[in-house]
Formats: structure tokens, C-alpha cells, sequence
């Protein structure tokens, strides 16, 4: 809680951003504060408050809450992995009131494979290959530590759990990415 009432009486001496297109589904502009104010990747309750500071600034959304609070996802490899949903609110974009999942690099050496991602689910939907996209990449490491992504929910099992459960696919789904 001191983590979120200190970021927003940071973010108020902060210009606010006019516009909501600018970032959306763009490489947000980078924020530096006066001081570095890195939450634990690994803290559900300070990546919740991170989140409300980084948006309740990005989008002039004092006030903002989440309809569902951060929950870490198991199984990432080189990041930490969350899904949750902000409540509906007029600040926020509508790409940002769906379920989201927030992958965030531990440390700064992550950035060069975050922009790398980026750019091929970017690549990969213009070429009409179904995947989610993201719709943020943020490469200041001030608040997680490291670079951190934002993509939409999609239901449905993960690559790795679809080879876990028949690993006689592997080819055809590495066939199908080729």
C-alpha cells in the first residue's frame, strides 16, 4: 500500500499523457521517475500496485482497480507471468479492459528479447497467423526491474502444456510455426 500511495504522489506532479492511441499497441514512451521505483517481479501485491501507478499516469486514470488482481501464472522460463483485468473505466483505452497478461523480464537484459518478441507476434498477425499480440511493450526497467509486456487473454492451452499431453504433435506444430 505505501508503494501505491507513493507512486501516486509522484505520478501527480507528472504531465499527463493527452493522448491514448500513442501507446496502444506501440512502445510506450519511456517514463523515468525522479527516483527508481522498482516493484518485485516476483510480488503479486507490488506488481498490483505498479500496474495502477504505471496506468492511473498513462492514461490519466486516477482511481483505477482491477476487476481481477494480478495472479501469477506458472511455468515461465525468463519471465514472470500474470494475468489480470482492470475494472471498467473511462481513462482506459477499451484494449486495455479485456483480460490481460503482463510478462515481465527480471532484469534489464531481458530488453533485447522483449522487443524481439514483440516484434514477431507483430509480423506473425500481419501475416494472418492466428496469435494474441501484444498491445504494450514498455522498455523502461524503472518499474519491474526489467522491460515488461502486455498481450490480451486467450483461452485455451499453452504450446507447452498441448506437448506435454501428446509430444507425438511436436512436429506438426513445429511444421505449422514454420
Amino acid at each position: 500500500m505505501a508503494l501505491r500511495q507513493a507512486n501516486q504522489e509522484r505520478a501527480a506532479g507528472v504531465a499527463r499523457n493527452p493522448g491514448h492511441s500513442s501507446f496502444q499497441g506501440l512502445h510506450a514512451d519511456r517514463f523515468r521517475p525522479s527516483a527508481p521505483c522498482v516493484a518485485s517481479p516476483a510480488s503479486p501485491e507490488q506488481v498490483a500496485d505498479a500496474l495502477l501507478a504505471y496506468f492511473s499516469r498513462r492514461c490519466n486514470g486516477y482511481g483505477l482497480d482491477f476487476e481481477q488482481r494480478p495472479a501469477e501464472l506458472v511455468g515461465g522460463w525468463e519471465t514472470y507471468t500474470y494475468s489480470f483485468q482492470f475494472k471498467g473505466h473511462g481513462a482506459l483505452p477499451p484494449v486495455y479492459r479485456q483480460p490481460l497478461i503482463l510478462r515481465i523480464y527480471s532484469c534489464g537484459d531481458g530488453l533485447d528479447r522483449a522487443r524481439y518478441e514483440f516484434a514477431v507476434q507483430r509480423h506473425l498477425g500481419r501475416l494472418a497467423y492466428p496469435v494474441p499480440g501484444h498491445v504494450l511493450l514498455e522498455e523502461d526497467c524503472n518499474h519491474f526491474g526489467g522491460p515488461f509486456l502486455l498481450s490480451p487473454q486467450v483461452a485455451g492451452a499453452t504450446v507447452l502444456r498441448s506437448l506435454l499431453h501428446k509430444p507425438w504433435t511436436v512436429h506438426v506444430l513445429a511444421m505449422r510455426m514454420a
